[in-house]
């Protein structure tokens, strides 16, 4: 995710602003991880503004962004 956050902005990974301030990592992957039972979670996604973007990641693991309009 940060790295398309960093590819969509032309700049480094490192420049960015650290992710941590909006969202925990750990806690996004726990939401998307199988359930008790093993199955996979499916159909959910999750958004949040981040440098200037919104964006969304789904559970199949795809990230969109959206230039944010504030």
């Amino acid at each position: 995710m940060l790295t398309a956050v960093a590819d969509a902005k032309q700049c480094a990974p490192d420049d960015l602003n650290t992710l941590y301030t909006v969202i925990n990592p750990e806690a996004l992957d726990e939401l998307f991880a199988p359930k008790a039972d093993g199955t996979p979670r499916t159909n959910g996604s999750v958004s949040f503004q981040y440098a200037g973007y919104q964006v969304t990641v789904s559970s199949e693991g795809t990230v969109e962004l959206e230039a944010s309009k504030l």
